[in-house]
């Protein structure tokens, strides 16, 4: 027997209104990352 997560549907069995906003989370996500990312790079050295 599967077991199924009540929060997270399987893979093609959500809505369109759920793609949207796992979409939209991913790309904030991303943003947050590169934005760290530019931080930390972007970081003088101070010995």
């Amino acid at each position: 027997m599967i077991r199924t997560n009540k929060r997270y549907p399987e893979p093609g069995k959500f809505t369109s209104r759920e793609f949207e906003r796992r979409v939209a989370r991913a790309c904030t996500l991303m943003t947050r990352d590169a934005l760290d990312a530019i931080l930390v790079t972007s970081e003088t050295n101070v010995e």
